[in-house]
């Protein structure tokens, strides 16, 4: 795959999508959301954090609802999400654990991933391209938005480019998914702390090798 810089904006199963990476999109075998599944955005809040307020706070609290536990005022916590989401100048996201590894041998299985994110703006989108290319990936990225992923829409997108895999770590968009129907592909909820109730419908997977041994059922014979 070759340069991954342009953002096109497309329509794909009747939304308004930011498409990096067109021509590749119809070969994704296997589609993931970004933050919490590729990236450990978590990290990257809390070093966010640190770099604007001095403090390591737990990013549990780093949440809209925590704020009066972890200390912060709401222009702190916007600051945070800003560096985290938009500023390329915010701290470098950094992977989760086995992913990268993973996505490369995906690739080389010819099992080729996509990105289907909320992330919609196109700083947000850039902070992505930011992380493949720091990475040494590039992948086909769909970005629709916040709000219309909570209403569905990655339900529609994953129908138009006729998906075989989704993995997401809300159980909320899981549950967006779900809610528009059975879907024709496996949709699995990404849970590495094992907490969270995984929807009928849904299957769990709580890292990367367990993705790999969803998606290369091999993978796991030859543990």
């Amino acid at each position: 795959m070759n340069s991954t810089t342009n953002i096109d904006l497309i329509w794909i199963g009747g939304h308004n999508c930011r498409v990096v990476g067109l021509p590749f999109v119809d070969r994704v075998h296997t589609w993931f959301d970004f933050d919490g599944v590729i990236s450990d955005t978590d990290a990257s809040k809390v070093a966010a954090c640190r770099e604007l307020t001095g403090r390591d706070i737990s990013a549990c609290l780093l949440d809209s609802t925590r704020l009066g536990e972890a200390g912060l005022t709401k222009a702190e916590y916007e600051q945070i999400q800003d560096m985290v989401y938009k500023n390329p100048d915010g701290p470098v996201l950094v992977p989760m654990l086995g992913a990268i590894e993973a996505i490369k041998l995906l690739i080389d299985e010819g099992k080729m991933p996509g990105i289907l994110t909320a992330r919609y703006g196109e700083p947000e989108v850039m902070k992505i391209i930011r992380f493949m290319e720091e990475t040494g990936t590039e992948l086909p990225i769909i970005g629709v938005g916040y709000e219309a992923s909570k209403n569905g829409a990655k339900a529609s997108v994953l129908e138009a480019v006729r998906a075989f895999n989704y993995f997401d770590d809300d159980v909320k968009m899981v549950n967006a998914i779900l809610g528009m129907g059975k879907p024709s592909h496996d949709l699995y909820l990404f849970d590495p702390s094992g907490t969270q109730d995984v929807p009928e419908g849904a299957k769990s997977v709580h890292n990367w090798t367990e993705i790999l041994e969803a998606i290369l059922p091999q993978h796991e014979e030859e543990r």
